[in-house]
């Protein structure tokens, strides 16, 4: 299967008329990138320097599994991303409700972890591209190094783009930096876009990439899928243990983006909205997520729920009871985990086993944690 075309992945909007110059000048920029960053593609961590279209600097940290194949022989070569723009307002309360992390999402991958990681034999081989977003901390390479042994049990590309507090301050990041009179270019969405052709360029032949996020991460997963919901090559999204959310209504809600698309940065039309329910999301949440601390307190998000979990089942009933209404198929879908809080790397693999087991129905089993204070971190 060959990629779509830069003009056919737009991540806001209609797709525009081709641009022939637009995308040969991506295409020089991309090439130039990988030549001064000396990009590598053999096995291992590696670390790249990717500049955006505002001249931001998002260092991307990346492990390539051992076994994970760049250049298969049946795959095809992708091409460059779209550079649309559509203008728009941000509005809403920009508060940090995301104002630190802790030692309990951010710890390195112990190895009883690891052993569960490699033990499971039911689990396919995937030979799939996964973006993982990290949280407020922004630390980037910590969350790549903690996929590490899930990557190698299912020969995984992970990609962890660094959004720095300098460049996306505060909530910048988990709205995917939307913002006043800016057009799509400067939105981190865009970003992950571009990075995945990046990776093209430089010889990557894969048609597409799943995206995972946890707690500030999973605020910008969730914000994706509403946001870029033509980004085709985006195959899957996760959302796991997000703090509060923005609501797929476009109308009629009792409060404004960013708890709803209501007077969001762009206007969300029915097909667009079909577009946003067709999706591949899967809300994850622990069931013992349910701590106060760091939790966002504004009416907005209160409306959705006291604790972490209430509010990612409020979510995702609403936007299916929404997608019912509006007579539009649902292709969402929600998982809870028993015995599980705020902590990253368990929730990790429980996503890693929906994303590329042979059966959802033999996902491996889910450790036991003990909550504390230390596993909330938004």
């Amino acid at each position: 299967m060959t990629s779509p075309s830069p003009r056919d992945i737009i991540l806001d909007g209609q797709v525009p008329p081709p641009s022939p110059q637009r995308e040969k000048s991506w295409v020089a920029i991309s090439r130039q990138d990988q030549q001064t960053n000396k990009m590598s593609l053999t096995p291992g961590m590696h670390r790249m320097e990717f500049t955006d279209r505002e001249g931001r600097l998002i260092p991307v940290h990346y492990y390539i599994s051992g076994d994970f194949e760049v250049k298969p022989e049946d795959d095809t070569e992708g091409e460059g991303g779209d550079d649309s723009e559509d203008e728009g307002e941000i509005g809403g309360d920009s508060s940090d409700d995301s104002a630190a992390e802790t030692a309990g999402d951010e710890e390195e991958t112990d190895m009883e972890f690891e052993k569960e990681c490699l033990e499971h034999e039911d689990l396919m081989i995937s030979q799939s591209v996964l973006f993982v977003c990290h949280g407020v901390l922004r630390n980037a390479e910590t969350y790549c190094r903690n996929w590490i042994p899930i990557a190698e049990r299912f020969n995984l590309m992970i990609v962890c783009p660094e959004f720095t507090q300098e460049d996306f301050p505060e909530t910048k990041y988990n709205y995917g930096a939307v913002s006043k009179g800016k057009g799509m270019k400067t939105w981190a969405f865009t970003s992950i876009e571009y990075i995945f052709d990046t990776f093209v360029l430089a010889g990557m032949k894969k048609d597409g990439y799943s995206l995972f996020g946890h707690s500030a991460g999973a605020q910008f997963a969730h914000r994706f899928c509403l946001f870029s919901a033509r980004a085709s090559r985006c195959l899957q999204i996760v959302s796991a243990n997000a703090g509060w959310y923005t609501l797929p209504f476009t109308e009629g809600h009792a409060h404004n983006w960013p708890y709803s698309l209501q007077n969001a940065p762009v206007k969300f039309t029915p097909a667009q909205l079909e577009l946003i329910f067709s999706r591949k999301l899967l809300v994850l949440l622990g069931q013992e997520d349910v701590g106060l601390k760091y939790l966002r307190v504004e009416p907005g998000a209160q409306d959705q729920g006291s604790n972490r979990f209430e509010r990612g089942v409020y979510f995702f009933m609403q936007a299916r009871k929404l997608a019912a209404d509006l007579g539009l198929k649902f292709n969402w879908s929600l998982r809870t985990v028993a015995n599980v809080g705020h902590a990253n790397k368990h929730m990790a693999f429980i996503a890693a086993s929906h994303l590329f087991s042979v059966s959802k129905a033999h996902a491996p089993p889910v450790k036991l944690v003990t909550i504390t204070d230390a596993d909330e971190d938004e």
